[in-house]
């Protein structure tokens, strides 16, 4: 079995898509709203103050065009009714800023609701470079 290089963070759920865009004034195209660009702000924030993980990673993600795998635990402060696949969007694109790689590098991509937190709601991620 082949080692693959993996990043593993938690990080805030993200705001759905209705809150993280907005409509531009005059532009007639959807924008970042300031929660969107907090968000991401917040992301690299995380990503700048969190070691950086061993085993090639680093090297991996930085070579042309890596392929990405993605998958992200979402856990909700609550049961309220959210569709799960709008955290995704913002999230990537925070996490491809953050690191450096192109989102239409992501190749595969797991998403699930794994439950319910009122204390901490988070996404946990886990980034592999395919190749």
């Amino acid at each position: 079995m082949m080692n693959v290089p993996t990043l593993t963070l938690t990080v805030p759920v993200p705001p759905s898509l209705n809150h993280a865009y907005t409509n531009g004034r005059g532009h007639g195209r959807r924008v970042l709203s300031k929660e969107g660009r907090d968000y991401k702000a917040t992301v690299a924030e995380l990503m700048l103050c969190r070691a950086r993980p061993a085993g090639g990673f680093e090297l991996a993600i930085n070579q042309p065009k890596p392929r990405i795998g993605m998958h992200l635990r979402l856990w909700f402060s609550n049961r309220q009714r959210r569709d799960i696949t709008n955290c995704v969007k913002l999230l990537e694109d925070a996490l491809s800023e953050a690191l450096g790689f192109d989102d239409c590098n992501v190749d595969r991509l797991f998403v699930e609701r794994a439950g319910y937190d009122a204390a901490q709601p988070r996404c946990e991620v886990v980034i592999e470079v395919l190749g």
